[in-house]
């Protein structure tokens, strides 16, 4: 009885195991190319823990099929395969959907994006205004980080910077350019107002290329200088931070 209950446990478990860590091994394919964009760690990442999960899936329906049709398995190797395939369950179903790489990734670049905010707010209240071209941006840029979690082959993506001044509103075009980690930094026509928003993956390999979002609505950072701060183009700052100089 006790074998005909780990022999249903090792295939219930087994399954997932090997769907899942087959996906990964198919990811793993598919980027070996070095034409697919993808996110996540290494590529060979992609490889061990697929190949994890299948063998330990494998295992365990291997010990079920044992116990079931032959009747020659012993308890205490069915029960350690049993355990086996529910480790490759749990490790390919976490990678998949807890742990899935899209949304490390995103975190990844929520961060890089507060960092880009966090400048280009210090650099506005240096100067009473937004950056009006793409070099002020770029010097504003200091706490961003070079490396995006997007690759393609083995080659890591840096973010890119997009200047886009005279805005109305976010740059959000449809289609996206192909192209991940691109971030658009918009500003009004006066300075005052910011709009960032930056490309992403929509899966963790060859996905199309997306803005990214939050909570099904594209993510837009970002934010409008109060009157302490603001300037105008052209206004000479306050007598005290001019003699100060």
């Amino acid at each position: 009885m006790l074998r005909a209950i780990l022999a249903v446990l090792a295939c219930v478990f087994s399954l997932p195991a090997i769907g899942f860590g087959g996906l990964m091994l198919w990811d793993w394919l598919a980027v070996r190319g070095g034409q697919q964009f993808y996110v996540g760690s290494e590529l060979r990442d992609y490889f061990l823990r697929g190949l994890l999960c299948v063998g330990a899936g494998v295992w365990g329906l291997k010990a079920a099929v044992d116990v079931t049709f032959r009747g020659n398995q012993k308890p205490g190797l069915l029960t350690t395969a049993c355990g086996s395939a529910f480790a490759g369950c749990i490790l390919a179903m976490t990678y998949t959907f807890l742990a899935s790489p899209v949304a490390i990734a995103n975190s990844d670049v929520v961060l890089a994006l507060g960092n880009l905010k966090s400048g280009l707010w210090d650099w506005a209240e240096r100067n009473g205004r937004y950056p009006q071209n793409e070099a002020e941006l770029r010097s504003s840029a200091t706490g961003l980080q070079l490396h995006s979690p997007f690759k393609r082959g083995d080659v890591s993506f840096f973010y890119e910077l997009s200047y886009v001044g005279e805005a109305e509103g976010p740059v959000l075009s449809e289609p996206p350019p192909q192209r991940p980690g691109i971030v658009f930094c918009a500003f009004s026509k006066d300075l005052r107002q910011s709009w960032i928003t930056v490309t992403s993956l929509e899966k963790r390999v060859g996905g199309p290329v997306v803005w990214m979002r939050l909570l099904g609505q594209p993510r837009v950072e970002g934010g409008r200088l109060p009157d302490r701060i603001y300037r105008p183009p052209g206004e000479l700052p306050p007598r005290s931070a001019a003699s100060s100089k």
